[in-house]
């Protein structure tokens, strides 16, 4: 049985009001963001990202949906 790999994105606040984001897959940290962001700036980098593994990986990673709009 072949079995698809679980992923998930998500963006965390840091200490100092900034935000990381983060790509998952199948429990591993695959990417993580390397500069401190806002939080819009952050999630717009990350779903970049997660364009770039879905398409040079062919993973299938959901983009992150902001959820306080």
């Amino acid at each position: 049985m072949n079995k698809q790999p679980t992923a998930k994105v998500n963006v965390i606040p840091d200490k100092n009001g900034l935000y990381r984001g983060y790509i998952y897959t199948d429990g591993k940290q695959l990417e993580r963001t390397s500069g401190y962001f806002s939080k819009t700036n952050c999630i717009t980098y990350l779903n970049q990202r997660v364009d770039y593994w879905n398409e040079r990986k062919n993973l299938n990673i959901p983009k992150y949906v902001r959820k306080d709009l």
